[in-house]
């Protein structure tokens, strides 16, 4: 067992990691944040399409609810928040992959009948698609 597990470890090890330029971190950086303000925005607006359009079609939302699959279930999912009377949100993100893959960070949202703000986790993973990033799978929870 140890062996197998070896011999396929060996070959791995041989490969050398993947590198990005700075510039290929900085144009990455750079669309995902304006990726997340147009997030924002939308949310501002109540535009649940707009949110939507910020997902890949067969994205994953991961929340404390159950799992929503695909783009038009994701704006559904938040057309029922913004029935639910949710706010504005904003995000925060502080820890970007330097391969261009997820973020990390902080959110504050808005909540109903002005009972004040909820804070949580977010982390998203993208994918690139037609010169654009997108979100594939977007996760939040909340803190208390």
């Amino acid at each position: 067992m140890l062996r197998r597990a070896l011999a396929l470890a060996i070959p791995c090890a041989a490969i050398p990691p993947i590198t990005v330029s700075n510039a290929q971190t900085d144009d990455y950086r750079q669309a995902v944040d304006t990726l997340f303000r147009n997030f924002a925005d939308a949310y501002g607006r109540n535009d649940a399409d707009g949110i939507g359009a910020c997902f890949t079609e067969d994205a994953i939302l991961i929340g404390p609810a159950p799992i929503v699959i695909g783009r038009q279930a994701i704006a559904q999912n938040y057309k029922g928040r913004f029935n639910q009377g949710f706010g504005n949100i904003r995000f925060q993100l502080q820890h970007y992959d330097p391969n261009g893959v997820w973020v990390a960070g902080t959110y504050t949202v808005s909540l109903p009948q002005g009972a004040g703000d909820r804070h949580g986790n977010v982390t998203s993973i993208f994918r690139r698609q037609a010169n654009a990033v997108l979100i594939h799978v977007h996760t939040f929870n909340f803190r208390t």
